[in-house]
């Protein structure tokens, strides 16, 4: 299960992220920024426990990570909507500054997990059911790097422009 961490803390989440991009992306139409969402279903017996347990040992490090500037953001979400088939009680969701920022932070959480009190490390990952545990990474398109041709009218005014000109 230790293996499993740094995905399970490795998340993040700004909304603008465009979600259900159809197409692709060029890489040279992307942001650095790397958002994973980390979807962890914790036992409901242990969820309470579970939250003061990150709020106490993990929190505080990717409060300094922000301030390093290493996360541009984080959060922890729980679903406020019943989803058919929804396999998980909690998001977490973080935005790393770039891939290098995002091994950072991977390593950071692996050690305050680490160092988390035997007790406290056993109830971390004892809540966690790893068979409803998935990940998903963003990437944020840089609209200002997206040409839009003009429009075919334009196209045609502009042509006829062109030509009008000629002919005076």
């Amino acid at each position: 299960m230790a293996r499993h961490f740094p995905r399970v803390l490795g998340a993040a989440l700004i909304l603008s992220v465009v979600l259900g991009v159809a197409a692709p992306m060029a890489k040279a139409q992307l942001k650095d920024g790397v958002v994973i969402i980390s979807y962890l279903n914790i036992k409901p017996e242990a969820a309470g426990r579970w939250v003061v347990a990150f709020k106490k040992h993990l929190a505080p490090v990717l409060d300094e990570l922000r301030a390093d500037g290493a996360l541009n953001d984080w959060h922890l979400f729980v679903p406020g909507l019943h989803h058919p088939g929804n396999t998980w009680t909690h998001a977490l969701v973080m935005v790393s500054k770039d891939r290098a920022a995002q091994a950072t932070v991977e390593q950071n959480l692996q050690e305050a997990v680490g160092a988390m009190p035997a007790d406290d490390r056993q109830l971390f990952y004892g809540s966690i059911d790893t068979n409803k545990h998935f990940d998903d990474e963003w990437r944020e398109i840089d609209l200002e790097k997206v040409e839009v041709p003009p429009a075919k009218e334009e196209e045609e005014k502009e042509k006829g422009d062109e030509e009008a000109a000629a002919q005076s």
